[in-house]
């Protein structure tokens, strides 16, 4: 493996789209090798998220060193080195481009109408990667992890845990393409709490920390942390523990964010955008046209609750929404 760097359901049983359909059979053809380029929109250190990727797609027939290369470009959460490495991938003419988060998700789709692209990204409608999810035509497919219908929620559950909490504010990405669709969704949810949700916006993820120090020290009473800052667990402990240094209650959205002592997580499970994103990639692979392919969805959320972090924070956080969470860190 080549590298370079520069309708919720909070049970504890989550059901995700097409896992109640049969297994992918294995799909490589034999006696060729295949060549897939990776566009991470993380740095190097928040790679943890590609060993899903990477066994998804060796159940399915394709093994690196066998029958497959994979070469990794990593954008370290900065558009120009992702408008940069898109281009160069482009230029070696993969057999499919994955593309990590929205931002390089758009990045890969300026640079290639031709090469197929699956993507992992929130919004892929509302941001103009696709038109349609069941058919999105063209050279792109991917994973919708349907983040802007959850800001909403993530507001719901972070007042239930915070009922007194006045001064909310939403930390989002200048760069993101999604942040439009973040926004309207969280203002129209406070707008129903009677909050005027106040927005804090930074460049890129070295902005965060400050970011967060400046809200706690102006009194916001909590945080919402928008998807793109929490997409592996290096970046997700790394906001984590600013969180917990500046002693303000957030909400972030994969569950290694609370692992790593943020308050609350909602969102999918571990892996579901790796494992599925593999499984388009091996239909592409095989022959399939990632325009007739569907956009894949979760339909099952996960809510961590880090009760550790709540008497750090000196929260009491009601029993009802403890007997909600499916997991709750003692």
């Amino acid at each position: 493996m080549a590298e370079s760097g520069m309708p919720f359901t909070l049970g504890r049983r989550m059901v995700l789209a097409g896992l109640l359909c049969a297994p992918v059979p294995a799909l490589a053809q034999p006696g060729r090798t295949y060549r897939v380029a990776v566009l991470e929109w993380e740095p190097q250190a928040g790679a943890d998220g590609l060993a899903a990727f990477r066994q998804s797609l060796h159940s399915l027939g394709f093994v690196e060193g066998a029958n497959l290369h994979v070469d990794i470009h990593f954008a370290g959460g900065r558009l120009e080195i992702a408008d940069v490495f898109a281009q160069r991938i482009v230029a070696s003419r993969p057999d499919a481009i994955v593309a990590v988060a929205t931002p390089a998700a758009h990045a890969a789709r300026r640079a290639t109408a031709d090469i197929p692209i699956v993507f992992s990204a929130a919004d892929p409608v509302g941001t103009g990667l696709v038109t349609n999810l069941a058919r999105p035509g063209g050279n792109v497919t991917g994973v919708s992890l349907m983040m802007t219908d959850l800001e909403a929620k993530r507001l719901d559950l972070l007042r239930e845990a915070l009922p007194a909490a006045m001064r909310i504010a939403y930390l989002g990405s200048a760069r993101d393409p999604a942040s439009a669709g973040f926004l309207a969704q969280v203002r129209k949810a406070g707008t129903s709490h009677g909050l005027d949700i106040e927005v804090a916006m930074v460049d890129g993820p070295d902005e965060v920390d400050a970011r967060l120090g400046t809200l706690a020290a102006t009194g916001v009473d909590a945080v919402i942390i928008q998807p793109l800052f929490t997409i592996s667990v290096f970046s997700a402990g790394r906001v984590a523990e600013s969180t917990l240094r500046h002693r303000i209650a957030a909400i972030g959205t994969y569950p290694p964010f609370a692992h790593a002592g943020g308050l609350l997580s909602f969102g999918p499970p571990p892996g579901f955008a790796r494992q599925r994103a593999a499984q388009l990639v091996a239909r592409i692979l095989s022959g399939a046209n990632p325009g007739d392919l569907p956009v894949e969805q979760p339909t099952g959320f996960h809510l961590v609750v880090n009760l550790a972090t709540a008497r750090h924070l000196g929260i009491a956080i009601p029993p009802l929404l403890l007997a909600r969470a499916d997991e709750v860190i003692e």
